[in-house]
């Protein structure tokens, strides 16, 4: 809610998809709000307090796309979304969570929306679909909902009938209305009895009696006030009827876009006895003063005004975005935050005091995908849908050169060095563009080269500083699994040449990157991919340095960034404590750094109903903001790092929370197999057979890990067995110059945790990769065994012919030892004919591996 008077928001805060209805009581005390999606739910709020006072969940089906207040705010209506569609009737003051009476109307009456009640009458509902409308009424004494509809068709009027857009009762009658999108109005009345002496029919059965026009355009916008009708069209014109549709007055020269909604104050305007006033004539004889209530309007291109009745005057309350915003940055050292969308507009905001200081709009074709400031604070860089790069000033947005043109498609990221003399962006051609400052003769930018670096989309670009020097650093990472570094001094002119270009990941998709703090004497890059994981890679060597467990909120890290502050030092002043802000699917989160896995180290909440475009911090790290995408809107969220170290230390010390991700925790038969399996890797790695005297201790040889690992039931692939061991080798080589040989039972929980699969193997994935291999040629979701063996040996990390049997055998129950029964090295070939010639992905799993599916 916005208090206009103050410029202060108050949210409320309750549904988990976007809300697509609302309905207010007479005297605005109380609003009810609905949404359609996955655990939909209608609220009802005290618009005084803003606080819930009843949430109802049931009988909602796929939601609610439509709600409506009762004139005396006892009786809620709502209008479930998707067919079959169920209007019900709840009595929220009654505390039950049924409704009293429901009714599903027949598929053939189609999509229904727009249900109202009857102003004067509570048991009477309307609804509107494109070809018909559909009355209810129902008795709060017998409990029971009936409906039926009516159509209006050409056969009615001699004249065709434009689709519905809106309806509702008209005042004093037993008739209503319904607006179409060629300005038309359809009033529909009660059927009369055929013959005398026949009951009267239901107020529901209802039937067209009349065809007029009322404006010119689409009637987008209907009100009942006071006993007038009020319409809004699409040309910005509103117009007041009275009951039997006699034009009182209207307004023509707003010009404010197509209306949407209009909402008037329930207060009513009283004549002053004394003085002047500067109300408008009706359009009748006598011209009596047109006294309305003080309207509030909106449009479909995200503007609302306030309309003063008295002497007509316009107050825009809100002129914002009305395209997604995918767009958003911050001014490095000033309160600002720049908000670009598709809606071709810029506007830059002073956050603190909550006012636009500038706006600036671009042609049509200009569309803004992506803003940033530069380090100065002197430039703004904006990269459009259709490839163009422009460069404005950062104060008034205006032009500082003319705009670049060199990408063929959209662009995707933009960044600016360190040092503010280079630009680099990125866009959907795969390609990585860079533009330089010259200082001669006068200062200007100018394109330096471009490369196309990647054979997927790309996900991150990022800016640094190369450690034994000042000059800046250039890396982008792509969904092709590869960080690219480019030599941004040795470039030249059409020519951008790279360092190094290193695959990082193996089967998971890297989502962002980003410099890791200075917690630590060695300098990472801090990379998060879709299985959750956030991995540390040497900014030098660019080698995977540690694999850390991520948030786990529903969706995989799409965004994320460094806090500038606040920073915790120890007494030496070394940096102990910093904080990471990231953005997941539809959520904003914050993560305590130092991360060791600890799930308790990180906090997350619904951001927007869709999916979060842009995530930016504010130059003291006091605020995060995140854009919304299709719902064109901006968030501001204050940071409480308080509040995550409080949770963190709640979730416990040491390996408590590392404990409770064991399947049983600390007493459960997971922990005890690990300590069997983990003592007997001690006694492995001394020799099972040997005489010697054997040395107890709590530590087992780095070289035992993935026995153990594969023991307790994770395989990790070769690749993941050289992170595990390169992680515990070098994790004190920076401090004491010296490696690793051994690792503990609790270091070893932590590393079991950190790399095992977030969510362990699903069967829909290995079903996902059985249609994959499949191919368009086979039959979908089977292997014919040759094809795997095949597949087995030459794809991924490759099995030798050798290697292939001997895994083999073991799995089909064979010994590979020939002093046994002979079989691995006579009859080879023979023990594989077992395998089925056509292998399903169930045959795969139960009988080969022996997994349940």
């Amino acid at each position: 809610m916005y208090d206009c008077g103050t410029n202060k928001q108050s949210l409320l805060q309750g549904h988990c998809n976007a809300i697509v209805s609302t309905a207010v009581s007479g005297d605005r005390r109380w609003l009810v709000t609905s949404d359609v999606g996955r655990d939909s739910t209608v609220i009802i709020w005290d618009s005084y307090s803003g606080v819930p006072v009843k949430t109802f969940h049931q009988g909602l089906g796929k939601g609610c796309a439509s709600v409506a207040i009762s004139t005396n705010a006892k009786y809620i209506a709502t209008l479930s979304s998707g067919f079959p569609q169920t209007v019900c009737i709840w009595d929220w003051t009654s505390g039950a969570d049924d409704p009293l009476c429901s009714t599903t109307p027949p598929q053939d009456y189609g999509e229904q929306s727009q249900l109202s009640f009857n102003l004067e009458n509570n048991s009477q509902l309307i609804s509107t679909a494109e070809d018909q409308v559909v009355f209810y009424s129902w008795d709060p004494k017998e409990l029971k909902l009936k409906c039926c509809s009516a159509t209006a068709s050409e056969k009615d009027f001699n004249k065709a009938v434009a689709p519905f857009t809106r309806s509702c009762f008209i005042p004093d009658t037993s008739q209503a209305l319904s607006v179409t999108t060629d300005g038309s109005a359809v009033v529909w009345d009660n059927s009369r009895p055929s013959l005398e002496g026949q009951p009267p029919t239901e107020p529901h059965v209802k039937k067209p009696i009349k065809l007029t026009r009322l404006h010119e355009t689409n009637i987008s916008a209907l009100a009942v006030m006071n006993k007038l009708i009020v319409t809004g069209d699409s040309a910005g014109q509103i117009k007041f009827f009275d009951s039997k549709l006699v034009l009182l007055n209207w307004y023509d020269t707003l010009q404010l876009g197509p209306l949407a909604f209009i909402s008037f104050a329930h207060v009513s305007p009283v004549l002053p006895k004394e003085g002047s006033h500067y109300y408008p004539p009706d359009c009748t004889l006598a011209a009596r003063p047109f006294m309305v209530p003080d309207f509030t309007i909106s449009t479909s291109t995200a503007t609302i005004s306030h309309i003063t009745s008295n002497g007509t005057t316009i107050d825009v309350l809100l002129n914002e975005h009305n395209a997604s915003i995918h767009a958003i940055a911050t001014h490095p050292s000033e309160p600002r935050l720049l908000v670009g969308s598709y809606s071709c507009r810029l506007k830059l905001w002073d956050y603190e005091q909550r006012i636009v200081l500038v706006s600036r709009s671009f042609k049509e074709t200009l569309r803004v995908q992506c803003v940033a400031f530069d380090p100065r604070g002197e430039f703004v860089a904006v990269g459009f849908t259709n490839g163009t790069l422009g460069i404005l000033d950062a104060l008034t947005l205006e032009d500082t050169c003319p705009p670049f043109c060199y990408s063929h498609d959209s662009v995707t990221h933009v960044s600016f060095s360190h040092d503010s003399q280079y630009i680099a962006t990125t866009d959907l051609d795969l390609c990585v563009s860079v533009y330089k400052m010259l200082a001669e003769p006068a200062p200007q930018w100018t394109f330096l080269a471009r490369y196309r670096s990647h054979y997927d989309e790309i996900q991150g670009l990022l800016f640094g500083v190369k450690l034994d020097s000042n000059e800046p650093r250039l890396l982008s990472l792509g969904k092709d699994r590869t960080l690219v570094e480019y030599d941004l001094v040795s470039s030249e002119v059409d020519c951008l040449k790279i360092v190094s270009n290193d695959r990082i990941e193996q089967s998971a998709t890297p989502m962002a990157l980003t410099w890791y703090p200075p917690l630590t004497k060695e300098s990472f890059i801090t990379v998060v991919n879709d299985q959750y994981k956030l991995k540390l890679y040497n900014a030098t060597t660019k080698l995977c340095r540690r694999t850390l467990l991520g948030p786990t909120y529903g969706h995989p890290i799409t965004r994320m960034l460094i806090l500038p502050a606040p920073i915790v030092r120890s007494a030496e002043g070394e940096e102990t404590r910093r904080y990471m802000a990231y953005a997941t699917d539809n959520k904003v989160g914050l993560l305590l750094l130092p991360h060791d896995g600890n799930p308790h180290n990180s906090k997350c909440l619904l951001a927007h109903p869709g999916n979060v475009t842009d995530l930016v911090c504010s130059h003291d790290g006091k605020y995060v903001f995140t854009a919304g995408g299709d719902n064109c809107t901006v968030n501001v969220w204050k940071i409480n790092t308080e509040a995550l170290e409080a949770a963190s230390q709640l979730g416990g010390c040491g390996l408590t929370p590392f404990y409770a991700m064991l399947d049983g925790g600390r007493e459960g038969e997971l922990f005890s197999e690990l300590e069997e399996f983990f003592y007997y890797a001690q006694i492995r790695s001394q020799g099972p057979d040997t005489t010697c005297t054997r040395q107890v201790s709590t530590d087992v040889d780095v070289v035992q890990i993935p026995y153990v690992m594969r023991a307790i039931g994770f395989y990790p692939s070769e690749q993941e067995v050289d992170d595990m061991l390169n992680e515990v080798k070098f994790s004190k080589f920076v401090e004491t110059g010296k490696n690793i040989t051994s690792i503990n039972l609790e270091d070893f929980i932590k590393l079991y945790i950190n790399h095992r699969p977030a969510f362990g193997l699903s069967p829909a994935e290995l079903s996902r990769a059985f249609v994959v291999l499949s191919g368009e040629e086979e039959q979908s979701g089977v292997l014919d065994r040759a094809k795997l063996l095949s597949l087995l040996q030459e794809k991924g990390e490759h099995i030798t012919e050798t290697e292939l049997i001997e895994y083999l055998m073991t799995l089909l129950g064979h010994s590979d030892n020939p002093e046994v029964d002979g079989s691995f090295s006579e009859e080879p070939l023979k023990a594989l004919q077992e395998l089925p010639s056509k292998i399903t992905v169930s045959q795969y799993a139960e009988e080969l591996l022996g997994l349940s599916t």
